[in-house]
């Protein structure tokens, strides 16, 4: 009779429910938790310029004939970037 009862109450489906609504109420407690907490997000970019870009001035800034263009570079040959983000809803 013992064991009849022990396998009712193991196997009685109210019981598996109710257990498994904990588990989902624990699982809402988190979820509810986390959407609280900063979100952070971060990112990183490096550039390798092997040949860096031209552009072309005007030769009258550098006392070359009108119309004449003179090929210049700026920039450097390493670029990095990064960045990182925090976010709180409320």
């Amino acid at each position: 009779m013992k064991e009849a009862i022990e396998f009712a109450l193991a196997n009685n489906s109210s019981i598996k429910n109710a257990e498994l609504d904990i588990d989902a109420s624990r699982y809402k407690k988190k979820e509810i938790t986390g959407m609280g907490l900063p979100q952070i997000s971060s990112s990183f970019d490096v550039k390798d310029y092997e040949k860096l870009p031209t552009q072309l001035l005007p030769g009258e800034f550098f006392g070359a004939p009108p119309g004449t263009y003179i090929p210049v570079q700026f920039g450097v040959k390493y670029n990095a970037t990064g960045s990182i983000q925090a976010a709180r809803s409320f």
